[in-house]
């Protein structure tokens, strides 16, 4: 009978390589009660966010819009009703959200 040989090889090893891109997702979200404020505000902040971006130095053209959305937002109030609790709901504003990348 031939006995069988076996090879056991241990070591560590490192490699490093600078990545080809990064992807960063930022948000950005402005509230208002009034629709066109809301959309000023989400407007400056976008404006901001582009200068901090170049002044960094990276492109200013290379944020690419992933998400943006104006939504109305309600909040549920509760009040009574004879002897009952009843909620109704209640217009708080304008929701502006963008999502870049």
């Amino acid at each position: 009978m031939e006995k069988q040989r076996t090879i056991h090889v241990k070591g560590t090893g490192t490699a490093s390589v600078p990545p080809d891109y990064v992807v960063l997702t930022m948000e950005l979200s402005a509230e208002n009660t009034d629709y066109a404020h809301a959309m000023r505000i989400g407007a400056q902040q976008l404006d901001m966010l582009r200068e901090s971006v170049a002044e960094a130095g990276f492109s200013a053209d290379e944020l690419k819009t992933a998400k943006f959305s104006v939504d109305a937002k309600y909040e549920n109030e509760e009040y009574e009703e004879g002897h009952r609790t009843r909620y109704r709901r209640v217009f708080i504003g304008y929701k502006c959200e963008h999502t870049l990348k």
